[in-house]
């Protein structure tokens, strides 16, 4: 009897979305726990740029309220959509609303890892964030990483704390979180 493969009962949420800091393995593990369940992963920061024409860096460049309108927008099409894996934005589901649409839509899973492990995933990170750059657009290094990390995550880990679901995802494997989330999500009481 396999023990990797996990089918979705018919109460299993249909959207399932990953939402945690930059670098805390959401895009990876969303493609791992979609195949596990057979569902489609999304990355919505790709999708926000596929259907705006435009990079991440360049709707930043136009200020993160725009980004964040275009964001919002693109997370807005998936709650249509059965069968999916999400992995938002580090911020996508910080902002007033959005938590709560998403959870309306589907469950949320946060994928939670201590400071430290996030400065060393970032840095070793090639990926432009641009909330991640000094006032010269280059990427912060060190000590000043670190502190943006920690005021950063002071934000918003409130508002992630308000997932359905919170899985500790320090030292695992995507394969290894997803199948902690199926297992969290499976626990809980079914969806509408």
């Amino acid at each position: 009897m396999r023990t990797d493969f996990l089918l979705p009962p018919p109460p299993f949420p249909q959207r399932i979305y990953l939402t945690g800091f930059m670098g805390s393995g959401k895009s990876a593990a969303a493609w791992s726990l979609a195949a596990r369940l057979g569902f489609t992963a999304i990355d919505l920061d790709r999708l926000v740029a596929v259907l705006s024409g435009r990079s991440i860096p360049d709707l930043f460049a136009e200020g993160e309220a725009a980004f964040r309108a275009a964001e919002r927008e693109t997370l807005e099409k998936t709650f249509d959509k059965k069968q999916v894996v999400v992995a938002t934005g580090g911020g996508t589901l910080v902002v007033p609303g959005a938590m709560e649409a998403a959870q309306a839509a589907g469950r949320v899973v946060y994928l939670r890892l201590p400071v430290e492990a996030l400065v060393a995933r970032l840095e070793a990170d090639p990926a432009p964030r641009p909330l991640l750059r000094d006032a010269e657009g280059r990427p912060l290094r060190g000590e000043a990483l670190r502190a943006r990390v920690e005021a950063l995550l002071a934000e918003r880990a409130p508002r992630y704390e308000q997932a359905d679901v919170v899985v500790e995802a320090d030292g695992l494997t995507p394969k290894e979180v997803a199948l902690a989330a199926a297992h969290a999500l499976d626990a809980l009481p079914p969806t509408a």
